[in-house]
């Protein structure tokens, strides 16, 4: 009984914490700094009343002592930091261990849809301003369509990273038992995110995403193989170190220039901020937005999650993150999901091209429906164990 009252507080808290994470990425940051703080107040308690779940019975005393330690580590990170993704990623796999993945999941995407329907709203109304910004030299100037940027430069990449997680939990949830129905919702959110936000990489994944729809038979032939997944894992990793090489050691040479090119002059940027703050242990307190880097027509954030993690989150996050991503897939490799296996491979790439969704324990409810599907009547020391 205990458990069911904890699960429908959750599911109201991860409503919360994902609709006003959203929310917060709108213009109200900049039009009503009152009201962004009063939202950000009530996120972060939303987030720390999270703590309440450590209270469900069935944990042994070596899951307690594990929990306990990595909490203990959230804290640090957080004083030490700056960051509050480390704990709250622990707070949020702890209390969806047991709760329903598809309650989760469906919770999320309305949490999102919501929030970026009344950012548009208020946008169209005038209440946030029309900001227009350029974007790059294939979409050129943009409108922010009320979401905010550093530069206005990638504002309208936001709504569309969130409809593309969206698009994964669809996926995920159809497994491949499609209908005419969900080839229109793809399609749609495929037109809002190229037509529309003009956002080309979230774009060109969802279209490789659906691959999987278009040709169900010839995938499952591919997947079913051993040495097929072996290596597509090795393949999609790659883009770890690939970050983190052109992170330290980024030069003006031709390839590197074309590279830096498609990527929008992340690469660049990345390199330019990793000279200003190093790696981070436990993440960068001080870091500062640069308003000018090598070409004004550049976004001028860090775009890229490899390098937000370990430049400005933490490389602990960046750990731990990475391990939860390699066991989810370890396990799904498994359990023999293939529609998820395949998802998941399609994170490392997104991490590339987009430094905020994906990996925000806040935003990702997808990430988070997934772990705590593999926490349910499980203890942790049995998720890890070899």
């Amino acid at each position: 009984m205990l458990n069911k009252i904890l699960d429908k507080i959750f599911l109201l808290q991860i409503f919360l914490i994902i609709f006003l994470g959203i929310f917060n990425q709108s213009e109200v940051s900049t039009q009503f700094p009152l009201i962004y703080n009063f939202c950000y107040f009530i996120q972060t308690i939303t987030t720390y009343s999270l703590i309440i779940h450590f209270i469900k019975p069935k944990l042994s005393y070596t899951n307690w002592m594990i929990w306990f330690v990595l909490f203990l580590v959230g804290i640090i990170v957080r004083f030490l930091g700056g960051s509050n993704y480390f704990l709250t990623l622990i707070l949020m796999l702890n209390a969806a261990k047991g709760v329903e993945t598809k309650k989760i999941i469906k919770v999320g995407i309305f949490a999102t849809f919501v929030s970026i329907l009344l950012i548009i709203m208020l946008w169209k109304l005038g209440v946030f301003p029309n900001s227009i910004g350029y974007k790059n030299e294939v979409s050129g100037f943009v409108s922010s369509f009320g979401f905010s940027s550093s530069s206005n430069a990638s504002a309208s990449n936001a709504p569309a990273i969130a409809l593309l997680l969206i698009a994964f939990c669809h996926i995920y949830l159809r497994n491949i038992q499609w209908n005419n129905f969900d080839w229109l919702l793809e399609i749609i959110i495929f037109c809002a995110c190229w037509f529309l936000f003009q956002s080309r990489m979230p774009s060109l994944i969802l279209v490789l995403l659906n691959l999987v729809n278009l040709f169900p038979k010839m995938f499952r032939l591919i997947i079913n193989s051993k040495a097929t997944k072996i290596s597509l894992v090795f393949i999609f990793s790659l883009s770890v170190p690939f970050s983190i090489y052109f992170m330290i050691n980024y030069s003006n040479t031709y390839i590197n220039i074309v590279l830096n090119k498609v990527l929008t002059g992340r690469l660049q940027m990345m390199n330019y901020y990793y000279h200003i703050y190093g790696i981070s242990i436990f993440g960068e307190k001080s870091f500062q937005k640069i308003t000018y880097i090598f070409n004004p027509n550049y976004q001028m954030i860090l775009d890229n999650g490899n390098g937000r993690m370990l430049i400005i989150i933490g490389a602990l996050y960046f750990i731990l993150f990475y391990c939860i991503l390699y066991r989810l897939l370890l396990n799904s490799y498994k359990e023999r999901k293939d529609v998820l296996f395949y998802l998941l491979l399609f994170i490392f790439p997104v991490i590339v091209v987009e430094g905020y969704t994906f990996i925000n324990p806040s935003m990702n409810f997808f990430l988070i429906a997934m772990l705590g599907n593999q926490l349910n009547n499980k203890n942790i020391e049995e998720i890890y164990e070899r």
